[in-house]
């Protein structure tokens, strides 16, 4: 179990980091290949300026490191998840932050727990942590960072080392208050509803990023505009059918949801039972977009 990578990364993930920081990354047997591979050994302020801004564009802009997120079912910020992480914080005798459940943070608590409290570390560990963090983990290897991919690899490594160094098993997640079938099935269900259930991850199984959003765009070739991922994913419906195009979206969606699943196979294989609820939701996802393509066919040949 590499602990020390792990309390490495924890700054990085939050943002809090300093110019020492750099110089431990520098150094290190894992990342140390990786970091200097991407940003140089250029001016201390140069990397720390750039990687103040690779931080900012991921979790800032892409790619949300809240458990909230993935559980809310507005994937907005605060709510019951914060507050059960607060919590942890709290039994552990330790002033929880701001943001409880942001990734570092609650890697930073994990640490703290496996060095200080460990017979608290493997409940923290599935029922909190693990519980979203292959959600979150699908989403953020798409943007393809070539530092902070290998990073998260190595995160992921280590997290999966846990689980199984940690007596527990993985805890269930409820399931939420829609479905795929029953949201279509409703009469008074329209466009924004649908674009709503696919931008929120406790409904959809996945997170769309907006470069994800902007690259389905491309691969459609239609334009879409700017804003935030819910204001970008009904732009992208909208004129994939003003430009004639949804049924070549919506199988372009397909592609995207197929290629999460089966991610979330591959990572079953070291979390058994961690990844049932987002299969689940994936898999309701799938049946809501296929059904949408083969309408939007019918439609089409119609005369």
């Amino acid at each position: 179990m590499n602990l020390a990578l792990l309390r490495q990364v924890v700054p990085l993930l939050t943002g809090e980091f300093t110019l020492a920081t750099l110089k431990q990354l520098r150094q290190d047997p894992v990342l140390g290949e990786y970091f200097l591979a991407h940003y140089g050994n250029g001016p201390e302020n140069q990397i720390f300026d750039a990687l103040a801004a690779d931080h900012y564009h991921l979790f800032g802009l892409e790619v949300f490191p809240y458990g909230t997120v993935f559980f809310n079912e507005d994937a907005q910020l605060g709510g019951p998840e914060a507050a059960m992480v607060a919590n942890a914080f709290l039994e552990a005798q330790l002033e929880p932050p701001s943001e409880p459940d942001q990734l570092g943070q609650e890697l930073s608590l994990l640490v703290h727990l496996l060095e200080q409290k460990p017979q608290m570390a493997s409940d923290f560990l599935r029922s909190r942590l693990m519980s979203w963090y292959f959600c979150f983990l699908a989403a953020v290897v798409r943007m393809e960072h070539p530092f902070f991919n290998p990073l998260f690899q190595q995160v992921t490594q280590t997290l999966t080392e846990l689980g199984y160094a940690l007596p527990g098993e993985a805890t269930a997640i409820p399931e939420p208050s829609l479905g795929g079938a029953e949201l279509l099935s409703l009469e008074d269900t329209g466009l924004s509803d649908i674009t709503r259930f696919l931008a929120t991850p406790r409904y959809s199984g996945v997170f769309l990023s907006r470069k994800t959003i902007k690259d389905l765009a491309d691969l459609v070739e239609i334009p879409v505009g700017f804003g935030t991922r819910s204001q970008l994913l009904p732009q992208l419906f909208y004129s994939a059918i003003d430009y004639g195009h949804l049924p070549e979206l919506l199988t372009q969606l397909l592609e995207y949801f197929r290629a999460i699943l089966e991610d979330y196979h591959t990572w079953e294989k070291t979390w058994p039972g961690g990844l049932d609820y987002w299969k689940e939701r994936c898999h309701q996802s799938i049946d809501l977009l296929e059904r949408m393509r083969q309408e939007a066919m019918d439609s089409r040949i119609r005369p």
